[in-house]
């Protein structure tokens, strides 16, 4: 006989989250109910807890007229990992109240529990939660930024799209480990279509502690991205994270052809006056053999770098750079300025960020926004200073 039951959602509040009447053959089995039930709510059989009149339903094989059940009875289903969803509050909760040198262990194991309720699509049968688990990523997110399998993740989505994987499925992503030493860390990136590879080294935007986060530098990506527009840089890309993170942000330099390290090359006092020049007017920092070299045409390039104290004044960096060789260094800044046309490429390199300010301002991740125009009026002015200072010897 065909029955009418109310299958109704709940949480272990006995608060409803979905509830719907269907029909079913009062001859079905109860696994043949939690099969309907999962087809309709990829609830999966096991997490399925089922309650008929206050009762949890427990025989699998039995009929539902077996049962009792009948006509406009209600079968309340609760999901199995409801008692981890409240575990993984309580220690969400921890790593708020937590001294920060503890707060690391109680966020990994908070993460370890959030990845078991996704694997067991839990949000699926109660998307009420989700606003509630977006929240909680503020808290525990941002402990998840170095971990492999994210940063990854992220530049797998990132390159997918940008290389139209949905139209051109035989693209290959992989990944190798770069060494420490070398220059930029992190992985290095291979996109691999028909016999093409483009490498990228990709790290994550800057080294931060297990106890310890930042915000985004935006200073720093607008140098990356007008290095690459005076071609002193490889060209670079700006990869969100996947986790919901409001600190992480990846930097994906593609690989500089033919590029060599100073222990492997001849550089001459040209570029390394072009390089002095640079590290003065944007106040650059660890800029060691293993973040600059020649390309295959023995160019200058700078492939990583920091953004150094931004409160010297021009006079002063002025004052350190012309101190060695100051006729050499004025006729070879002179040019390299002349060259570079900073004063339309700085403007350039800031426009070009807009998509990715967007993107940081939409995800809600931290940045130096303040920082970033002081630095920009700061090397505008270093600029003018420079090449005043050209032009009057």
């Amino acid at each position: 006989m065909q029955i009418s039951l109310v299958i109704d959602i709940q949480d272990n509040d006995e608060q409803s989250h979905d509830r719907t009447a269907l029909e079913f053959s009062d001859e079905i089995t109860v696994q043949q109910l939690k099969e309907r039930i999962k087809s309709l709510w990829k609830i999966d059989d096991e997490y399925q807890r089922l309650f008929h009149k206050e009762k949890q339903i427990l025989s699998l094989k039995s009929t539902l007229k077996e049962i009792g059940i009948k006509n406009d009875d209600e079968i309340i289903v609760k999901h199995g990992m409801l008692s981890v969803w409240a575990q993984f509050l309580s220690i969400v909760e921890l790593v708020e109240v937590a001294k920060n040198y503890d707060k690391p262990r109680h966020a990994k194991k908070a993460i370890q529990i959030r990845d078991q309720l996704i694997n067991a699509d839990f949000f699926r049968a109660y998307s009420k939660f989700i606003p509630i688990e977006k929240n909680t990523r503020q808290v525990i997110a941002h402990f998840e930024d170095n971990d492999d399998t994210k940063i990854k993740n992220a530049a797998i989505r990132f390159f997918e799209v940008m290389y139209g994987k949905a139209e051109n499925p035989q693209i290959k992503i992989e990944f190798r480990q770069k060494a420490i030493d070398g220059m930029q860390g992190g992985f290095i990136c291979d996109v691999k279509r028909e016999a093409e590879i483009t490498s990228f080294f990709l790290k994550i935007h800057s080294a931060r502690s297990s106890r310890s986060v930042g915000q985004v530098d935006i200073c720093e990506l607008f140098v990356y991205r007008l290095l690459y527009l005076i071609n002193m840089g490889p060209e670079v890309f700006f990869i969100p994270n996947v986790h919901y993170s409001t600190f992480a942000l990846y930097i994906a330099t593609r690989e500089v052809d033919g590029f060599k390290e100073p222990k492997l090359s001849q550089v001459g006092n040209e570029q390394m006056t072009i390089r002095a020049l640079l590290k003065s007017i944007f106040y650059l920092t660890d800029l060691h053999n293993s973040n600059y070299g020649l390309d295959k045409d023995d160019q200058l390039v700078i492939v990583d770098f920091q953004i150094d104290d931004i409160s010297s004044g021009s006079d002063k960096i002025w004052k350190k750079y012309i101190r060695e060789d100051k006729s050499e260094r004025c006729r070879i800044g002179k040019e390299a300025l002349k060259s570079f046309s900073l004063d339309k490429k700085i403007d350039e390199a800031d426009s070009s960020l807009e998509e990715t300010k967007n993107m940081l301002r939409d995800r809600d991740i931290n940045c130096h926004w303040s920082k970033y125009s002081r630095y920009l009026k700061k090397v505008k002015s270093n600029v003018i200073f420079f090449e005043n200072k050209f032009a009057a010897i």
